[in-house]
């Protein structure tokens, strides 16, 4: 880690580092949270047997936790409105 006058940088206002920082936003990071993210639409997949529901917890499809999902793209164009948690 680079330092600047002997001084690791810091952001101790905000509780971490630049090492943390770093960390964080790191592509290794970024790919565990997309397998993570797929994982969870995979078990969310409409039910054979009733193709409205939620094929994990029978909530109307797409559920909550889908809804809660998508809220994080609600900037995106492609982005539609009952998706809305």
């Amino acid at each position: 880690m680079a330092t600047w006058g002997g001084l690791r940088p810091s952001y101790a206002k905000l509780g971490f580092d630049v090492g943390d920082l770093a960390q964080a936003f790191s592509p290794a990071r970024a790919l565990r949270e997309v397998a993570a993210k797929r994982a969870i639409l995979a078990r969310h997949e409409p039910g054979v047997t009733y193709p409205d529901e939620c094929g994990l917890d029978s909530e109307p499809f797409p559920c909550a936790d889908l809804m809660n999902l998508a809220a994080v793209y609600s900037g995106h164009p492609d982005y539609q409105s009952e998706w809305k948690p």
